[in-house]
């Protein structure tokens, strides 16, 4: 199955007691491989990225990789229960940081569906910030 979708991504960023909203609608593709869920997709300028690819991949409620290739390169794998060092690309360089896996809930399936998932990044163990993304996908 490999097929054109419709994504909407939701996300909420709390950091010094702040709280941060976005959102984007892109378009992208959908396909299946091996029993996971894979979204493609390309960053608009508007977002910050442009010119960047990323691909998420969706292991149940388990875990959810997200892979951006580009100037700023970045593959941040979240996983419920479970700390994870990943490479977060910068305009200015990369940085180590953690990725601890709070919840993954919702699932993808042949028509679409929706998951969200929340984290929290750290860097030395210092948080800096907690993350909720939710992500929507249907049928072109």
């Amino acid at each position: 199955m490999n097929k054109d979708v419709l994504i909407t991504i939701r996300g909420e960023q709390r950091a010094d007691g702040q709280r941060d909203f976005t959102e984007m609608t892109v378009t992208g593709r959908m396909r299946q491989l091996g029993g996971h869920y894979f979204l493609h997709y390309r960053e608009r300028q508007e977002h910050g990225f442009a010119d960047h690819r990323v691909v998420l991949k969706f292991e149940g409620q388990d875990r959810v990789t997200m892979q951006r290739v580009g100037q700023a390169r970045s593959r941040l794998m979240i996983e419920r229960g479970r700390r994870h060092i990943c490479r977060y690309g910068t305009g200015y360089g990369d940085l180590l940081i953690g990725i601890s896996g709070r919840r993954i809930t919702g699932g993808l399936g042949a028509e679409g569906g929706a998951v969200e998932f929340s984290y929290v990044m750290d860097i030395d163990s210092q948080t800096l910030c907690e993350n909720k993304v939710h992500i929507t996908v249907k049928e072109c």
